[in-house]
């Protein structure tokens, strides 16, 4: 079984990801840096976007059915549904 790692330390400065979550295409990866979401590219492992809006540590994260959407869940007791298209 070949293994892949992903290395989220070259994009991002941090030390706690507390929920990752695979768009159903495979192409795109969430994962939760601190109180911020972050979008990557998984064929280069590029950053597409940031996104902004929880005060506290984001524990969960789910892609749409289509991918057109990100739904986040952090400590802060808000769940925010991001438009991704």
């Amino acid at each position: 079984m070949q293994q892949n790692f992903f290395p989220l330390e070259k994009n991002i400065n941090t030390k706690y990801c507390y929920s990752v979550a695979f768009s159903n295409d495979s192409k795109l990866m969430a994962a939760g840096n601190n109180y911020d979401v972050i979008l990557y590219d998984v064929d280069t492992f590029n950053i597409k976007h940031t996104l902004k809006g929880h005060g506290d540590y984001i524990n969960d994260l789910r892609f749409s059915n289509c991918n057109k959407m990100l739904l986040s869940g952090s400590d802060d007791s808000k769940v925010i549904l991001w438009d991704i298209e």
